[in-house]
């Protein structure tokens, strides 16, 4: 009797099939047409294997009929036990042997990682078999594929016979994707992502730096490189990732994030004002001309206009809005508007640049107003109350006395203890003449020159007035002369300075006004003459003394100062710094007016004269004093310079300018002189300047 390969079939430890049907119709089929004897397997009873006539046990239970055959299939070695079976070791069997499976592919069973699929299915490497059955394979197909040609085995639509398509794909396997569909042979097709295949400088692989042209030449949507940007938008909200689909709000929030990501260097504004001071981190590109889709145009086109706008920054005392201090830097297609200046003198500036490097493009400079300078401190004037008056000469007398020597005093010169000094001190007056000096004895008579009365003296000299001449010994000249009054000098005028500046702590100023000059305290009067005696018989005359001088002025303490210089209207402001500013348009402002001069201070008035003595019938009165000087007034302050109004300006570094515009702007107008009690006033400033560029040669005048 043939029995089954024990391996070929299902084994079984006990019956699978419930007590009815357990029955079992075994027949066994002989080879070369041997009869069926169904009567040589006895009944096992439950759970055991059948045992045959023959005496072997059946280990296991194939498809049987009384007409057919039982049913066997190839089963080949697993050794690897890789799922795929060696060719060389094929069994017959009706269910899989152990370690045996259906399939012949693997081309080396001695290895668990050599099986079809193991290698990349796009490489033709050992086992890849014809998966997709398009009738080409890998190194080891079956006989009547070609080997070696499919490039893809796992898409059936890809071999070396199909059609290229344009998929981005390389569906003929000739090493080239979609040949013949890239109209521009930049090696980008429509299918592939390329925007405009008409344009070889535009694809995905292209460099995408926002330019004047507002093309996307990456492709990724926008005008620029989404993946190197951070996104500003009115709208957005600060600590965000500045992303285009969660923007931030703020331009410098904007810089921040972009300095601290090493795949982002740019910032994209959309359109909008922003009213901040941006002081941008080195290494950061700032673009405009965004709308609110992201779409890109010139910076004048509706919706496309990005506005910033800054403040006041204390560290270098003026109102600014882009702040750059030891940077690099660029920016483009953006509208910078330089807030107007507020406090007295300072300057607005849309760009302050310290030691950086930056590069404008399509940029306006919207400049603002300098502030007025501040107006000049007035000087402070002496007491209003006059000084002291000169002394009063005694007055002359007539008397029946001969041989005396007695003189009438003259008044003494008053004096200034506000501003004591000789300056300022009155001269004494002289003393009256005398009558007869001859003394002949009782009843005697006088004789020569001893019988005439005596000329008076003359009145001292102040500082700077003259005394009065005496009186002379006769009656007909016994007249004396008057004391002149005290000379004084006031304080000049305060001169107007030039139309340059000069830099200062980083800072450009425009001049203020000179101060105008202290004058001299006044000079004290000098004395009266004292009258000349007179000798007319009988009766003679003592001649009155001269009056005092009076006490010059004090002068005018503190002259008026200069008014302030007014504040610039700058659109770069740089120093040792490099700028390359191209296509752009300066709106220049104004500068401020210079402030007024201040007031120059008055002196004080100056004491009054001394008079003389009186006259007597015969003899001439006494010489007045000559009046004290007043004070001198001091100058007032010139009015200062007016304030520039330039689009850049630079002390040091380097300029490029090329292709721009420079609008409008006026200088500041000079400040008006300050006026003085005197004559002196204070000139009127000197108007700023006007000017597209300039360069200070020097920290003092430019």
């Amino acid at each position: 009797m043939i029995v089954a390969d024990p391996g070929a079939c299902r084994r079984f430890q006990r019956d699978p099939f419930p007590p009815a049907r357990r029955n079992l119709a075994l027949q066994v089929l002989f080879a070369s047409g041997l009869a069926i004897a169904p009567a040589t397997a006895t009944r096992s009873p439950e759970g055991s294997i059948p045992v045959f006539a023959d005496g072997f046990e059946s280990a296991t239970l194939c498809a049987w009929s009384a007409t057919v055959p039982p049913s066997t299939s190839t089963w080949y070695l697993d050794s690897d036990g890789d799922s795929f079976g060696d060719p060389a070791a094929p069994t017959e069997s009706c269910a899989a042997p152990a370690d045996h499976v259906a399939n012949a592919d693997d081309c080396d069973d001695a290895s668990a990682a050599t099986f079809p699929g193991a290698a990349p299915l796009d490489s033709p490497t050992a086992c890849m078999l014809d998966f997709d059955t398009d009738d080409f394979g890998g190194d080891a197909p079956p006989g009547g594929i070609a080997p070696g040609s499919d490039c893809d085995d796992v898409a059936a639509a890809v071999n070396p016979a199909a059609d290229e398509l344009c998929n981005a794909i390389d569906d003929d396997c000739d090493s080239a994707v979609d040949e013949g569909f890239d109209l521009d042979n930049d090696t980008w097709t429509t299918c592939a992502g390329d925007c405009n295949d008409s344009d070889p400088a535009i694809h995905p692989a292209a460099a995408d730096d926002p330019d004047a042209a507002f093309l996307d030449r990456n492709c990724d949507g926008i005008d620029g490189d989404v993946a190197r940007a951070a996104f500003v938008a009115p709208s957005g909200t600060d600590g965000t990732g500045c992303s285009l689909a969660s923007p931030c709000k703020t331009v410098g929030h904007g810089t921040a994030v972009a300095a601290a990501d090493p795949l982002r260097d740019q910032v994209y504004v959309r359109a909008g004002t922003y009213t901040e001071i941006l002081q941008p981190p080195t290494g950061v590109a700032i673009f405009g001309g965004y709308d609110a889709a992201w779409l890109r145009a010139d910076r004048n086109t509706p919706g496309h206009t990005a506005t910033i706008q800054g403040g006041y920054v204390a560290a270098v005392d003026a109102w600014i809005t882009v702040r750059a201090a030891s940077i690099t830097a660029s920016f483009a297609d953006l509208v910078l508007a330089g807030p107007t200046a507020l406090s007295p003198g300072d300057n607005s500036q849309v760009v302050h640049s310290l030691l950086s490097t930056l590069d404008f493009a399509r940029v306006t400079f919207l400049q603002g107003d300098g502030a007025d300078g501040g107006a000049g401190g007035n000087g402070s004037s002496a007491s209003a109350t006059p000084a002291a008056t000169g002394g009063d000469g005694i007055d002359g007398e007539e008397v029946v006395v001969i041989c005396s020597t007695l003189r009438l005093a003259g008044g003494p010169g008053a004096s200034n203890p506000a501003c004591p000094g000789s300056v300022t001190d009155g001269a004494a007056g002289g003393s009256g003449g005398g009558t007869d000096t001859s003394c002949p004895g009782v009843g005697g008579t006088c004789s020569g020159s001893q019988c005439n009365a005596t000329a008076g003296l003359g009145g001292s000299a102040s500082s700077s007035g003259a005394g009065g001449g005496a009186g002379g010994g006769t009656c007909a000249a016994a007249v004396a002369g008057n004391g002149t009054p005290g000379a004084v000098t006031d304080g000049v005028a305060g001169a107007a300075q030039g139309a340059q500046g000069f830099i200062v702590a980083n800072q450009w100023r425009a001049f203020s006004g000179g101060a105008g000059g202290v004058g001299s305290h006044g000079g004290g009067g000098g004395g009266g003459g004292g009258a000349g005696g007179c000798d007319s018989g009988v009766s003679d005359d003592r001649g009155g003394g001269g009056g005092g001088g009076g006490a010059g002025g004090c002068r005018g303490s503190a002259a008026g100062s200069g008014g302030g210089g007014g504040g610039g209207s700058f659109g770069i402001f740089a120093i040792d710094s490099t700028i390359v500013v191209a296509d752009s348009l300066f709106a220049r402002g104004s500068g401020g007016d210079g402030g007024a001069g201040g007031t120059g201070g008055a002196g004080q008035p100056g004491g009054g004269s001394g008079p003389g003595g009186a006259a007597t019938p015969d003899s001439g009165p006494g010489g007045n004093g000559g009046a004290g000087s007043r004070g001198g007034h001091s100058g007032g302050g010139a009015g200062g310079s007016g304030g520039a109004s330039c689009g850049v300006m630079r002390f040091g570094g380097a300029l490029s300018s090329l292709g721009n515009s420079f609008l409008g702007g006026a200088g500041g107008s000079g400040g008006p002189g300050g006026i003085s009690p005197g004559t002196n006033d204070g000139a009127t400033g000197t108007a700023g300047f006007l000017a597209a560029t300039r360069l200070c040669a020097s920290a003092v005048g430019c």
